[in-house]
């Protein structure tokens, strides 16, 4: 079924979960109004998604499972164009972008960045930026592999 266009009822479900389908999508916002669409009031949402803008967001199969020998952030530079591989299409909304667009539509929502890697990366991803690359991103979009997203709907009347 088409998330933007969901088939259900308004107010049909408990829950709402999404695991790595967001990021797929060319127009995220509307997948999103129908999932706040179809929650009850009270009701719960789950949703995770891949940064773009993180070192595996191409997700490039060698750069998800660590085997290739690829430089740092490959889909993100210039002087590495073409080395990863797009076996999926990914849409290229940033941290700041899912940011609002959660905020905007689930007020009060978490928003729970899986920095597992950041001591690892950090050193990395300075050094590119003072190399003069990567420098349009900031720190935090650089080493947040994933969001996850927890609401809860107000109940109905709040």
């Amino acid at each position: 079924m088409d998330a933007t266009q969901l088939a259900f009822g308004d107010r049909s479900f408990d829950v709402v979960f999404s695991h790595s389908v967001l990021h797929h999508l060319p127009e995220p916002a509307l997948a999103l109004d129908e999932a706040v669409r179809v929650l009850r009031p009270g009701g719960v949402t789950w949703l995770s998604l891949h940064l773009w803008t993180s070192d595996t967001g191409s997700l490039d199969p060698r750069v998800m499972r660590g085997d290739a020998d690829l430089p740092g952030w490959p889909h993100l530079r210039p002087s590495a164009a073409g080395l990863a591989l797009q076996n999926a299409w990914v849409n290229r909304l940033r941290l700041a972008d899912w940011r609002r667009l959660f905020e905007d539509r689930m007020p009060g929502c978490r928003i729970l960045l899986d920095t597992d890697q950041l001591a690892h990366l950090a050193p990395a991803a300075r050094r590119l930026q003072d190399a003069g690359e990567l420098r349009d991103y900031d720190l935090e979009e650089l080493l947040t592999r994933s969001l996850r997203v927890l609401w809860r709907k107000p109940p109905a009347g709040a």
